[in-house]
């Protein structure tokens, strides 16, 4: 009996090894290692008695990733960001190598909890900028959202206030596009609530525009005294009004008439 297990054993070893090499031939992707790669970014949760699920049902939702060619040398370039971690910049150094420059960069998210994040121009100059969504436990009006100008040398400079972008809600993911069709990007900004609706803090929808967790619509206008972009919360005139609590949002021209709308997940 032991001769014949060794056996049986010797040829489903055989077997899962041969089953194991042809499915890596077959395979479209390939695991970089971080060793390798240099990126080693981890979103670690460490849960206690005031961090867990009941006093925040987002807790596991994760941060985003933002894919941009930040130094322009047309490699795609990453930025993760972390809900307790600090969110880390990457530049690709080709080969599929990356070097963090986040210390060097001037991007700080330490103390916030940053739930998504966008890559667009916003000042149109051709470098990628950077704008980071924050929400969290407890963050009602402490955290705003991040703007991050590309400066052009691999540096970034926080602006969030002076394009009008420092929206102090509890924000999920922001996506930008042409609603106006003028030429320009705006902003649709997708919030989620923690703070507002938790598993043990039941309440009624709110549907009056004014609660922080009511998604928001920015409009993008250059402002010449100014002589750069500034962007107005025009939802309540464009008919946002109900609280979203969104997951996810998409942006498309359903019937091919230029004017985008958009499709919020819940």
């Amino acid at each position: 009996m032991k001769i014949k297990n060794s056996i049986i054993v010797l040829l489903i070893t055989s077997f899962v090894i041969g089953c194991t090499n042809k499915r890596t031939e077959n395979t479209l992707f390939e695991r970089i290692s971080a060793e390798f790669s240099g990126i080693n970014f981890e979103n670690t949760i460490s849960t206690n008695d005031s961090i867990n699920i009941l006093n925040y049902e987002y807790l596991y939702n994760g941060g985003g990733v933002g894919i941009g060619d930040f130094n322009r040398d047309s490699l795609p370039d990453v930025i993760f960001t972390g809900s307790i971690s600090e969110s880390r910049i990457y530049i690709n150094k080709g080969k599929l190598q990356f070097n963090d420059i986040t210390k060097s960069s001037g991007i700080d998210t330490n103390g916030k909890w940053c739930t998504g994040v966008s890559i667009v121009d916003i000042n149109q100059d051709g470098f990628d900028d950077i704008y980071i969504s924050v929400g969290g436990m407890g963050n009602k009006s402490m955290f705003p959202n991040l703007l991050y100008i590309n400066n052009g040398d691999l540096t970034f400079t926080e602006s969030a206030v002076k394009y009008g972008l420092a929206d102090k809600g509890e924000s999920i993911q922001s996506i930008f596009f042409d609603y106006d069709l003028d030429g320009d990007l705006d902003m649709y900004l997708l919030t989620g609530g923690g703070f507002e609706n938790s598993a043990i803090n039941i309440r009624p929808i709110i549907d009056n525009g004014k609660s922080r967790n009511t998604d928001r619509l920015y409009r993008n206008d250059f402002d010449e005294s100014l002589n750069h972009q500034v962007f107005t919360d025009v939802s309540l005139e464009a008919g946002i009004t109900i609280e979203g609590f969104g997951l996810g949002i998409s942006v498309f021209d359903v019937n091919n008439d230029d004017w985008y709308r958009f499709i919020c997940f819940k």
